[in-house]
């Protein structure tokens, strides 16, 4: 493939990959977290998919890409996703406690076993919503 066609195919990955983000915003937002974080994956898969595009790499054994690199940005991706998933759930429990008039420690159990962080951890990730 020549340069036009290699950014032409990147321009379409891409396209497709803001596409996959912004479902998976949504479904995050309503608190469908399992199909949030199967469309930030194809999200990821499509953006490296036009890195490589630019690169001028075309599809490796089937269009399975699998070079450590892309993994590794991949799965860097994904724990992001996760970490926000995670933010946003300890936001919810947060505001729900209050609004329950729950104490701080009931937010803090909560998280802990929601989460399976430490007590201490849990009441730094709850600082900034309390």
């Amino acid at each position: 493939m020549d340069d036009k066609n290699n950014k032409d195919l990147a321009r379409v990955r891409i396209d497709r990959a803001e596409e996959l983000l912004n479902e998976a915003k949504s479904l995050l937002e309503n608190g469908s977290y399992k199909s949030a974080n199967n469309r930030a994956y194809y999200s990821f898969e499509k953006s490296i998919k036009a890195i490589l595009a630019l690169k001028g790499v075309e599809n490796i054994m089937g269009g399975r890409v699998l070079e450590y690199e892309e993994k590794d940005i991949m799965n860097r991706g994904i724990e992001q996703g996760l970490d926000l998933g995670r933010e946003d759930g300890i936001k919810g429990i947060v505001t729900l406690c209050k609004k329950m008039n729950g104490s701080e420690i009931d937010v803090v159990e909560s998280v802990v076993s929601t989460y399976g962080v430490s007590e201490e951890d849990a009441r730094v990730m709850i600082k900034k919503y309390w």
